[in-house]
């Protein structure tokens, strides 16, 4: 087919020729139908010759032979590609495969060596704590034998111990719950325990608790708790103070009419100019003029007021004593801008909250006891004097 289309005159000549045979053979043919007197009609038919492929014929089966050609080479070049992208995906992923066995076994590793680790630092301080328990028993033991052979002290240690103990509550009761009275009574008996052991060497050490004693009274004896409660007392009256609203100028009684009859004509008179005068009544006012208040705003007003007082209580309780009069200041402020100050209940109130201003609230406690630590060194010693006599007793 190839050569028939690159040699066009050897195509038309064999149409030439079968052009040539077609005309031959037509009029044989024709003859060989008619009938004659003499032949016997034909018993077969007598066959058509075949006719001749057209050029257009040949130009289709060409093109539908190269079509089906590049279809397939289409078709294998598809499928080798689809090939070639499995093989691809699969070595990717026994790739992903053998990074995950090997992060698998890495981390697997890992666990094995912390845990491990976690394991050996676990031990370890199991006997440390089994070491510290052996050492804590141990003490035990020694402080139970000490606290046998303590019962053949003298009296006197006793009343150091005691006078010790008593030094340590009033600290305790200074620096933690701010009670000064009850700090004062504790060091007075520690004195007077020392003084029942009647030995003049702890007259140094007495000569230190009257000084912590005179520290003490020093201190601002105002109570924090009756300061906090004078507060309390005040939030709670806050609501039946009255508020102050602005005052509304008073209307001019109307003219004075006489009740004679004859007088019709001067009555008449004075209420033509009464109407004149106040029909249009033109005040000027310097002053700004305050709005009336809703309900709401009255409430909020109040609410103000009750806070600023609540968080007066609460600095004074927590010794913070600058928000203490910031809160107190606040309160004293609302009154004189919102409330009737000519009322009997907010002059009061004005005056309470006045007199908490001036109370002074600051404290100053001493850092330390010049006693504690004397008496705790004189404590271990008589301690420490008493085990060696008994050591050397035995």
């Amino acid at each position: 087919m190839a050569d028939e289309k690159n040699n066009p005159d050897s195509s038309q000549d064999k149409l030439a020729t079968l052009e040539e045979e077609l005309k031959t053979s037509k009029p044989a043919a024709k003859n060989k139908n008619k009938p004659s007197s003499t032949s016997r009609p034909p018993t077969r038919p007598v066959r058509q010759a075949e006719k001749p492929r057209t050029p257009l014929m040949l130009w289709f089966v060409s093109l539908l032979s190269l079509t089906l050609t590049f279809a397939a080479i289409g078709a294998g070049y598809y499928f080798w590609l689809q090939w070639q992208n499995q093989q691809t995906q699969r070595t990717q992923l026994l790739d992903a495969q053998t990074q995950v066995n090997l992060r698998q076994g890495e981390l697997e590793r890992r666990v094995d060596a912390t845990l491990a680790e976690q394991t050996s630092n676990m031990k370890d301080a199991l006997s440390a704590a089994q070491a510290q328990i052996a050492d804590l028993e141990h003490l035990v033991n020694i402080q139970a034998a000490k606290l046998n052979e303590v019962s053949g002290r003298r009296p006197s240690d006793w009343l150091i111990a005691e006078a010790d103990y008593l030094v340590r509550m009033a600290g305790r009761k200074v620096w933690l719950e701010g009670d000064i009275r009850t700090a004062l009574l504790m060091l007075q008996s520690a004195d007077s325990r020392l003084q029942d052991t009647a030995d003049p060497s702890l007259i140094p050490i007495r000569r230190l608790i009257a000084e912590d004693i005179q520290r003490l009274n020093q201190v601002n004896p105002v109570s924090v708790t009756s300061v906090a409660l004078a507060v309390s007392g005040l939030t709670k009256l806050v609501d039946a103070l009255p508020i102050a609203l602005p005052n509304l100028p008073s209307t001019e009684a109307g003219a004075t009419i006489s009740e004679d009859a004859g007088d019709w004509r001067a009555n008449l008179l004075r209420q033509w100019n009464f109407f004149v005068k106040n029909l249009i009544n033109y005040q000027p006012r310097t002053a700004p003029i305050k709005p009336l208040l809703s309900e709401d705003q009255q409430w909020f007003i109040r609410q103000q007021l009750k806070l600023a007082l609540q968080q007066a209580q609460l600095a004074v309780q927590q010794q913070e004593n600058a928000l203490y009069y910031q809160s107190l200041q606040r309160g004293l402020a609302l009154i004189i801008n919102h409330y009737d100050t000519e009322h009997t209940l907010v002059v009061q109130f004005t005056n309470s909250l006045q007199n908490l201003l001036d109370t002074n609230v600051e404290k100053s406690y001493p850092d330390a006891f010049a006693s504690s630590q004397p008496l705790q060194d004189l404590l271990e010693t008589r301690v420490s004097n008493a085990f060696s006599n008994k050591g050397q007793a035995l």
